[in-house]
C-alpha cells in the first residue's frame, strides 16, 4: 500500500472508533453494538501499534542519518587517586 492509502486507512479507522462511541454514550446498547465495540478497540490498537512503530523508525532513521556533534570526553579523575593530602 501506499503512504496516502495507508493514511486514508488509519484515518477511517480512528474515524470509526470516535463515530462507534456516540451510540454507547447516547444510551444505545444493543447485543449485536457491544459485541462490536471490542473489534473497534482492536482495529485502534492496531492502528496506534503501526503509528508508533513507524514513528521510531523515522527518529532511528534521522538518528543514524544524523547522528549529532561528537560528546566531549567525560571529566577526568585526579592523577593521584582522588587521595588528597590536606594542607598543613
Amino acid at each position: 500500500m501506499t503512504r496516502r492509502a495507508i493514511g486514508i486507512v488509519e484515518g477511517s479507522v480512528i474515524a470509526l472508533g470516535i463515530i462507534s462511541l456516540w451510540p454507547y454514550i447516547l444510551g444505545y446498547r444493543a447485543l449485536w453494538y457491544l459485541m462490536a465495540l471490542p473489534v473497534v478497540l482492536g482495529l485502534l490498537a492496531v492502528v496506534a501499534a503501526a503509528r508508533m512503530r513507524r514513528f521510531r523508525r523515522a527518529i532511528e532513521k534521522q538518528l543514524h542519518k544524523n547522528p549529532g556533534p561528537p560528546r566531549p570526553p567525560g571529566p577526568q579523575p585526579p592523577r593521584d587517586g582522588g587521595h588528597r593530602l590536606p594542607n598543613t
